[in-house]
């Protein structure tokens, strides 16, 4: 009897799980349908069908609608969602006290979410959170976006609070906040990758207060990871009251990780403001990242305003370092075919009465090119430029003290880096100098007036690869088609993408750019053959044919 009790239940809970949704299986090729709130709360709440596939039919209103985030520490959510471009909107879950908080929990590998728009989330969690997933855990994620409110008190993203996995053709609107006593970070789209960002985008606002305060507009730390044709446009704020503050336009920290092709908009602030009796106050603010540490970039550029500033007011010795620059405030890794077109400011000031030091460095490109706790990790900066202006000042109270302040059109303090090839607009900056301190290692570096710099031989003397010359390579890395126009701008930022070749506009020699490459496969290893493959498919085919088509004779 009890055995047949228990068979009963079985098939009663069977049936249970298989009339739940709409329509489906949960089958790959027939997937349960969530066609209603209904639908999604049973997806909630039965973790046994967190490997199964599921589509979304409609738009979903979840205003009012209690709903806790699919999968957790206990069972992570490793099956398939297909949003089918379809919006949730009003997504509402205040768990201050959870961690992997959204939509989605705790997101493990072979998951795929893809196509899904939320719209107007208001997400409260612990640590670990965003709109969509608090922890993608190896998944891969496609053709999403969120807006509205993420907040924390650590590791808040956008999108996704930190990615082992993939996010890809990925946006975010949303503004992101955290706040906490001891450590915190937030990025307008991950808080931290660890794995690949390719194709992604961030408008919103992200601030930052903490004992130690990371903030990037689009991930606050690039640990390992790599983040490629993406870019962020929203404010950046750091503020630290205890240690350091970290904030970059596009990340605050490239921790061993690789940046290609990105570029950020947004205005950056760094403010370590210390009234304790700490030993040391750090801010970093970047144009485009806050600290490169053993990273690279590369083909990036930086538009907005960095500002860094850090203080201290205590009884006993103390040390304040602020660093500011248009590409990067601090270096010790490499950074190439990068430019800078924001302005640039770091202070630090320390009333102490005891022998203390304050350090600021502003360079149009890299602030400090050296490392602060490893004086001996020294940074690389080649082929890149500078037009904006820097600026920075140091203020002590003591006569026992030391102030140090270090400014460069190019590199504010070098301590034993290398600088190579690179310029800065000695009209637009002010700045007579390549660097603040003179040392390190600088070959061929030049300030120049403003027509001199918006003149190709300028660079390509010096062995800088552009559009329409092959003595300095093939990659075609930079475009300046007119002389005394404009700066040079990245071959992959024109503003047409068929545009291959000068003259600008899209006619004969881009046909003929295009011929060159005509059925190549290996677009994905050598950075999209040149620009020529136009649907990013790997291979230059019909289909590009079918776009360049389209803009024939299409000026810029």
């Amino acid at each position: 009897m009890k055995t047949a009790i228990i068979v009963v239940a079985g098939i009663l809970s069977l049936q249970a799980t298989v009339c739940a949704y709409t329509d489906g299986d949960g089958t790959t090729t027939n997937p349960y349908k969530i066609s209603s709130t209904a639908d999604l709360v049973q997806l909630v709440s039965t973790s046994a069908d967190w490997d199964k596939a599921f589509v979304l039919t409609t738009d979903l209103d979840l205003t009012g609608v209690a709903l806790s985030p699919i999968g957790n520490w206990g069972k992570a959510f490793a099956g398939v969602f297909d949003g089918g471009g379809f919006t949730l909107s009003h997504l509402t879950m205040n768990l201050p006290n959870a961690e992997n908080v959204g939509l989605f929990g705790l997101v493990r590998s072979p998951a795929v979410i893809q196509r899904i728009r939320l719209e107007n989330v208001s997400i409260v969690g612990k640590s670990y959170i965003g709109a969509l997933a608090g922890w993608n855990e190896g998944g891969a994620i496609m053709n999403c976006s969120a807006s509205g409110l993420v907040s924390g008190a650590n590791a808040g993203g956008g999108l996704v609070g930190v990615n082992e996995g993939t996010l890809s053709h990925c946006f975010c609107t949303a503004a992101v906040g955290t706040s906490h006593s001891s450590r915190s970070q937030a990025g307008g789209l991950a808080a931290t990758n660890y794995g690949d960002i390719s194709d992604c985008y961030a408008y919103g606002s992200v601030t930052v207060s903490g004992y130690t305060a990371n903030a990037g507009g689009l991930a606050a730390i690039n640990d390992h990871g790599t983040i490629v044709r993406s870019y962020a446009t929203g404010a950046v704020q750091a503020n630290s009251t205890r240690d350091s503050a970290f904030a970059g336009g596009l990340a605050a920290l490239n921790e061993s990780g690789t940046i290609d092709r990105c570029y950020a908009q947004g205005d950056v602030t760094a403010s370590c403001l210390i009234g304790s009796a700490a030993s040391a106050a750090w801010s970093s603010a970047g144009g485009l990242v806050g600290y490169n540490r053993k990273g690279m970039i590369t083909r990036s550029y930086a538009t907005g305003f960095a500002n860094s500033e850090a203080s201290a007011t205590a009884n006993n010795e103390i040390n304040c370092w602020s660093s500011a620059g248009g590409i990067a405030a601090d270096n010790t890794g490499t950074i190439s075919d990068c430019y800078a077109m924001g302005t640039s400011d770091a202070s630090s000031s320390v009333i102490s009465p005891m022998p203390s030091s304050a350090w600021s460095s502003c360079g149009g490109v890299v602030g400090r090119n050296r490392g602060v706790v490893v004086a001996t990790e020294l940074g690389q900066v080649s082929a890149c430029y500078a037009t904006g202006t820097a600026a920075a000042s140091s203020i002590i109270s003591s006569a026992g003290s030391a102030a140090y302040t270090y400014v460069g059109g190019v590199i504010g303090e070098n301590g034993g880096g290398t600088v190579q090839r690179c310029f800065w607009d000695v009209d637009s900056s002010s700045i007579a100098q390549v660097t603040g301190d003179g040392a390190g290692t600088i070959t061929d570096v030049y300030g120049k007036t403003t027509p001199a710099m918006q003149t190709r031989s300028t660079y390509t003397d010096l062995g800088w690869d552009f559009v329409g010359e092959t003595a300095n390579g093939l990659d075609d890395v930079w475009r300046l088609c007119d002389n005394g126009a404009k700066y040079p701008d990245f071959n992959w930022n024109r503003a047409i993408a068929a545009d291959f070749a000068c003259p600008d506009g899209v006619a004969y020699e881009d046909f003929g750019y295009l011929a060159a490459r005509w059925l190549r496969t290996d677009c994905q290893t050598t950075g999209g053959c040149g620009g020529a493959d136009l649907d990013s498919s790997g291979q230059v085919n019909p289909a590009d044919l079918e776009r360049f088509v389209d803009v024939w004779l299409a000026v810029q």
